[in-house]
């Protein structure tokens, strides 16, 4: 199975691919929102309703369509994500069109009713994506609620759904590891092991001249992605960051917006979760 490492976010209305250097942070645990861990969804619509759902100790998997589907699921009690700055979900492409991929959807809503969705399309089969968004750069605004933002540290549901466009092809994904995130990191730090040292520079020496658009990210490599061929740019990552231990917090790039159907839906989801709260 292949896997891609993928940020994203608006970041000044510009299409932004990669790392965005905005300021530090210290390190603290990440907030977990759902390990899938014998996971159900609160209730499901369009594709997802007439679908399958099954879950198991650490993924959640749905086959349905063709379609646009989706699902909520409560947050009880809610979720304190005070001081996270990104979203990790980890999404797998069992079975979709080979050539389009599907969009990947998630909506974050916060108890005053803001409702911030983060997308991202062309995610293509047999492929693990590992996604991470900026919260603070929503792909769209569905509901901007009482107060202007999302307020994760209130955070009362979540929304999971899959947009196909118009392949008309039906399709089977799995869900991992949902959680809020500091998003902190250490440039050349490329292992993620909490320090810039020879694990690094070999990954840089060993993948030397790779090039990850046709072939993926190496194996091992979990930080500061690179894109295109793998040359001196990382090498000097590793060397200008030699021994380095602290991090920068970053955005990413902007993703496109789901299907005037998937829009729809969601708008129904998020009435009928209020009223049933009502």
């Amino acid at each position: 199975m292949n896997v891609s490492r993928q940020r994203f976010g608006l970041c000044g209305g510009l299409l932004v691919i990669g790392g965005v250097f905005a300021g530090t942070e210290a390190a603290h645990a990440d907030t977990l929102l759902t390990d899938f861990d014998n996971f159900s969804l609160t209730g499901s619509y369009a594709a997802f309703a007439a679908g399958t759902q099954t879950s198991g100790p650490t993924s959640f998997n749905v086959q349905a369509g063709p379609g646009f589907g989706g699902g909520f699921f409560d947050l009880d009690p809610n979720v304190d994500a005070t001081g996270e700055t990104m979203i990790a979900l980890d999404i797998t492409v069992n079975a979709t069109d080979e050539v389009a991929g599907l969009g990947s959807v998630l909506v974050l809503v916060d108890e005053d009713g803001t409702e911030w969705a983060y997308s991202q399309f062309g995610l293509l089969p047999g492929v693990t994506h590992n996604l991470v968004f900026d919260v603070d750069t929503p792909s769209f605004v569905s509901v901007p609620g009482a107060t202007e933002g999302i307020d994760v540290s209130d955070l009362s549901f979540f929304h999971l759904q899959i947009d196909p466009g118009t392949t008309g092809v039906a399709y089977d994904v799995s869900y991992e590891n949902l959680s809020l995130i500091s998003g902190a990191g250490i440039p050349g730090d490329y292992n993620d092991s909490g320090q810039v040292e020879q694990g690094d520079l070999d990954l840089v020496l060993s993948n030397w001249g790779r090039d990850t658009d046709a072939n993926g990210v190496p194996d091992g490599w979990d930080h500061d992605l690179p894109m295109g061929q793998i040359e001196q740019t990382e090498l000097d990552g590793v060397l200008s960051n030699w021994g380095a231990t602290a991090a920068p917090v970053f955005t990413g790039s902007a993703v496109p917006e789901p299907t005037g159907t998937g829009l729809a839906a969601l708008a129904g989801a998020a009435l009928m979760r209020r009223r049933r709260h009502a």
